[in-house]
């Protein structure tokens, strides 16, 4: 029937659909990681679909207070929380 599909009129259409069809689902999910000091400071994060667990990390908090110095600034705990409902 046909040779070759490349050479149908509409090649272009066809290559889109093609790939929309081979295209697997992501394995990873955006999450907000809140800051465990209580100051509302946010980082956004990658994580795996497949893991079973939250991420919690270590990270930089400029609003914290540092419990030796009394400077603002302090590394402390960033825990998983989820995004809010996408605004479309």
């Amino acid at each position: 029937m046909l040779d070759n599909i490349f050479e149908l009129p509409h090649k272009r259409v066809l290559i889109v659909f093609l790939r929309s069809i081979a295209m697997a689902k992501s394995t990873f999910v955006k999450v907000r990681l809140e800051s465990e000091a209580g100051t509302g400071y946010r980082y956004y994060a990658k994580r795996s679909t497949r893991a079973e667990y939250k991420l919690r990390k270590k990270k930089f908090d400029p609003w914290a207070t540092h419990p030796e110095t009394g400077k603002r600034g302090a590394h402390v705990y960033f825990v998983e929380k989820k995004l809010p409902p996408h605004k479309k």
